[in-house]
């Protein structure tokens, strides 16, 4: 991926920060960023690469199929 875009890096942080405003073992927060997973569960944060994105048959088709009439 390339390089982080400011909106999107204030984005996560402001998500992360609402996530630990009542950071108890149950808050949550999950988002993808520049090719990689940020997850705060349980208390702990992780950052690990992102998973691969969906292609080929099961990804859905970006522009829909015209039908015939």
């Amino acid at each position: 991926e390339g390089p982080v875009e400011l909106g999107k890096l204030e984005s996560i942080a402001a998500g992360l920060a609402a996530a630990c405003a009542g950071c108890g073992p149950a808050a949550r927060f999950r988002r993808t960023l520049a090719g990689a997973m940020v997850t705060l569960a349980g208390g702990r944060l992780a950052v690990e690469p992102a998973p691969a994105r969906r292609s080929g048959r099961n990804a859905a088709p970006a522009v829909p199929t015209p039908t015939e009439t």
